[in-house]
């Protein structure tokens, strides 16, 4: 007789420590909008080492969510991820540093993480995760400081449409609404425009809020299928918005500005988002009043209200006009050290124009003490963000 088989192991909850399972059922949280809970199985999963629960729990807060959201540590959550072998967070961290999302741009660390990534994400796409084959063509596609593939680029990308057709007749909505753009564009399959549209609807039906807008995007041309869509996309994402995740009405709020509709309704989304401290939001709203847009609040206070919580929330480009602001007394009284302050912050949040403005007003002179070398400092701060007016002011006179 041949030897008896023993049975199979139970599979295991997270509760029962499975870290795969945390991830597991974090993501089914997430899409119950159960995003307290979500979180926590995040991060039991990261702290038993699954560099996929620290991704999560990053993606999370840069979008505002959970006990420890914010850009910084946000990143840190990312390169925990990267640390723990996630070949995403790696490709991501990489594409941070290329681009200086969240952070100074870094050739060295971008490309040391992209080749981290490229041997995770081929192992990972192996085994089955379409997320990584995705990504590994992306990577090999845009060839941001390595050598592009074109042939890698299409098998994986191939492979990734594979998976998420198969996922997407399984009933998973985010593999239709991925599958919809990769039919969209051509990417790993051939393209087919109606095909994708199909994608799109089963995707926005099951409750991926994207997939809506790709819907409502794709099928532009009829008014009522746009404002099906768009009502759609509200209402997956308007219990989040009540609970305050300013991601969410903030999501609202644009699709509506994008696509010209309901005025009224996406700046009720627009100032809800900025009250659950949405600085973007924020920003666009103190942008709209100072530029007295109809039925907007013009008034100089309620704009320095609106760029202070934008500021606060760690918007760059607000912190920049509002210390500009300050600095030159176009938001009331001069203020210079609540202008350099705020020009700071701005410039700490990698925003170009504030170090620029800062740059220009201490080696001026203009608005602040003269100091030529503080001002070449932040002006290499600027170039280094990528704007060349900077490295042109921080270059040595001839």
């Amino acid at each position: 007789m041949g030897q008896s088989q023993s049975p199979a192991e139970p599979s295991r909850s997270c509760d029962e420590g499975d870290p795969g399972a945390c991830v597991t059922e974090g993501l089914a949280l997430e899409r119950h909008d159960d995003l307290d809970r979500a979180v926590s199985r995040f991060e039991n999963a990261c702290d038993a080492g699954r560099g996929e629960g620290c991704r999560h729990l990053s993606r999370l807060a840069f979008s505002g969510i959970g006990p420890k959201a914010g850009p910084a540590q946000a990143l840190a959550r990312e390169e925990e991820a990267c640390a723990k072998k996630d070949g995403v967070a790696c490709a991501t961290m990489a594409e941070r540093y290329w681009t200086g999302d969240h952070v100074y741009p870094n050739s060295d660390k971008a490309i040391k993480a992209y080749l981290t990534a490229i041997t995770l994400l081929d192992e990972h796409c192996k085994s089955a995760d379409a997320s990584a084959c995705h990504r590994l063509g992306v990577v090999f596609t845009n060839g941001w400081g390595i050598k592009a593939d074109g042939a890698r680029a299409e098998a994986a990308l191939r492979r990734a449409a594979e998976l998420w057709a198969k996922a997407c007749d399984g009933g998973d909505a985010e593999s239709c609404l991925q599958m919809g753009k990769a039919r969209a564009r051509g990417r790993g399959v051939a393209q087919d425009v109606p095909g994708s549209i199909a994608a799109y609807e089963r995707a926005c039906e099951g409750g991926a809020a994207d997939a809506c807008i790709e819907l409502a995007s794709a099928r532009k041309s009829d008014d009522a299928a746009v404002r099906r869509a768009l009502g759609r996309h509200e209402t997956i994402l308007s219990a989040r918005c009540e609970r305050k995740i300013a991601t969410a009405c903030h999501s609202i709020a644009s699709v509506y500005v994008a696509y010209r509709a309901e005025p009224e309704k996406a700046a009720a989304f627009m100032q809800k988002a900025c009250d659950a401290g949405h600085g973007l939001a924020c920003r666009d709203i103190a942008r709209k009043q100072k530029a007295k847009s109809p039925g907007a609040d013009t008034s100089i206070a309620r704009t320095v209200e609106h760029l202070t919580k934008a500021c606060d929330a760690g918007d760059g480009p607000a912190c920049g006009a509002l210390g500009e602001g300050h600095l030159l007394g176009e938001l009331g009284p001069r203020d210079a050290a609540k202008g350099k302050e705020r020009l700071e912050r701005g410039c700490d949040l990698a925003d170009a124009g504030a170090c620029i403005t800062l740059g220009q007003a201490l080696a001026s002179g203009r608005g602040l003490s003269k100091d030529a070398n503080a001002g070449r400092t932040f002006f290499e701060k600027a170039c280094a963000l990528g704007r060349k007016e900077g490295c042109d002011r921080a270059a040595p006179s001839k």
